[in-house]
């Protein structure tokens, strides 16, 4: 059975996870390659994936490089643009630190469901591009992590979801939906949730 949390409840609960911890996450954001009008980007995500929290970034890198590309370990990460840390998973926005943010792994090999909303009905990517709704990034490759020092078969993504666009998650064998819910598709995510 699921339990009902608030946003702030959802970063206290994040602050204070120990250790790495693998968990099951829903969330719900505007597609970063949409185009925009009015401010407004033209495409929302709804993603459901397997993450990793509580683990640092430039320590997977180093240690891919050190045991699966027995090459030297000497990788430093650079401060998130824009981002600071406000605890271990949680980053702030540098600027106001009024915002804040989701510090999560994805493996390459992870499996992710992405449904796409366009004015709140849900499109397929195939219709998302003939529609003309991203930009060309939206279709070419990703370059991989570590500044292009990870090889593509051990590549990994960093995502940092806003908290308040975080729907659900399940994190030691818990479940927890977000209550603020503000439009139709977070509606929709939170009944096939409960």
């Amino acid at each position: 059975m699921a339990k009902f949390i608030t946003v702030s409840e959802l970063k206290t609960l994040l602050s204070n996870v120990k250790g790495a911890n693998f968990v099951n996450l829903v969330y719900l954001v505007d597609e970063s390659k949409s185009k925009t009008v009015k401010g407004n980007k033209l495409v929302q995500k709804l993603v459901k994936t397997n993450v990793t929290i509580g683990s640092s970034y430039e320590n997977k890198v180093n240690r891919i490089l050190e045991t699966k590309q027995n090459e030297t370990a000497d990788f430093v990460a650079q401060a998130p643009k824009g981002k600071m840390f406000f605890a271990k998973n949680i980053l702030t926005d540098a600027k106001t630190e009024s915002k804040f943010y989701l510090s999560a792994i994805i493996e390459n090999t992870t499996k992710r469901s992405t449904t796409y909303y366009h004015q709140n009905k849900k499109v397929t990517r195939a219709e998302i591009i003939a529609m003309d709704l991203v930009t060309p990034a939206f279709t070419k490759p990703k370059s991989v992590s570590g500044r292009g020092s990870v090889n593509v078969e051990n590549d990994f993504s960093v995502i940092t979801p806003n908290i308040e666009n975080i729907v659900a998650i399940n994190m030691n064998k818990e479940k927890y939906v977000v209550l603020e819910f503000d439009n139709g598709i977070q509606q929709e995510a939170k009944n096939q949730l409960a």
